[in-house]
């Protein structure tokens, strides 16, 4: 059973800081952790939050994405917090 995936403001407008084709691979990354939250790693005690990062090949570019989120177990939900993003040229 996926988990219910909720978005902060603040990972909306990371997300929509991404170029299109980019926002399609994270789309497709979040579903993917929705579907599988072991692919969130926990960083605890030292950190509350959990951590997804991959990078994507996109029109010559390299995007590292990083997906900031808290798991809530008890309610199957992952509450997405961050979206951040690096690009380098290839």
């Amino acid at each position: 059973m996926s988990y219910a995936l909720d978005l902060t403001v603040r990972a909306r407008r990371g997300f929509m800081a991404l170029p299109l084709a980019v926002q399609e691979l994270v789309l497709d990354a979040l579903e993917k952790i929705s579907a599988d939250p072991e692919f969130l790693v926990e960083r605890r005690p030292l950190f509350p939050d959990a951590l997804y990062d991959d990078d994507f090949l996109v029109g010559g570019l390299r995007y590292y994405i990083f997906i900031v989120a808290q798991r809530d177990r008890a309610n199957e939900t992952i509450r997405v917090k961050r979206i951040h993003h690096l690009v380098r040229r290839k």
